[in-house]
């Protein structure tokens, strides 16, 4: 995936991911950061994954070769989602990315090292966006980001879960705004 990004990417580029999206960033950062002009973090961590975070992914790729990926879904939405009015908009969005991808999703997320060790070595322009509400990355993991990423912001946006590109889209959309025109 990141030598994907790497290769389509221009030459440099600003880079915002959310979730999986920001471990991502973090490990295209890792791989050449001499193109990364920006970071903006959203709803995600550098580290590992705990034992029983790790055994929950296991879990659901299990129970998703079994044939029970409407079921996961629907957990994982009850999980991510604080905004009721999104829920079903959420949900549709997992189902149409389908099985196999949600599989491959969390292998990949198995295989993930943790990152802190290349925080330190950040020193452009970073945002790090939290939502009040999230039970998936905590606040602490957040402040954690910002704490080891040199002049790194911090920005919480209240009444939104995980999700909060499609709970709270003016917010996250106005931050970004932000966080692109002053660094």
């Amino acid at each position: 995936m990141v030598q994907s990004i790497l290769e389509q990417a221009p030459p440099r580029f600003a880079l915002a991911g959310h979730s999986m999206g920001g471990w991502l960033c973090l490990e295209v950062f890792k791989a050449d950061p001499s193109r990364v002009i920006q970071l903006c973090l959203l709803n995600t961590t550098s580290r590992e994954d705990s034992n029983e975070k790790d055994q929950r992914r296991r879990e659901m790729i299990d129970s998703v070769e079994k044939g029970e990926f409407e079921s996961i879904v629907a957990k994982i939405v009850d999980r991510f989602v604080f905004n009721s009015i999104v829920k079903a908009e959420v949900e549709q969005m997992f189902l149409a990315v389908g099985a196999q991808a949600f599989i491959n999703q969390q292998k990949e997320m198995i295989g993930r090292k943790k990152c802190l060790s290349i925080l330190t070595s950040i020193s452009c322009p970073t945002w790090v966006i939290h939502s009040r509400e999230d039970r998936n990355f905590s606040l602490e993991e957040h402040q954690e980001l910002v704490q080891r990423i040199q002049g790194a912001k911090l920005a919480v946006i209240e009444d939104s879960g995980h999700m909060s590109p499609m709970e709270m889209p003016q917010a996250v959309t106005a931050l970004l705004r932000l966080w692109l025109t002053n660094p």
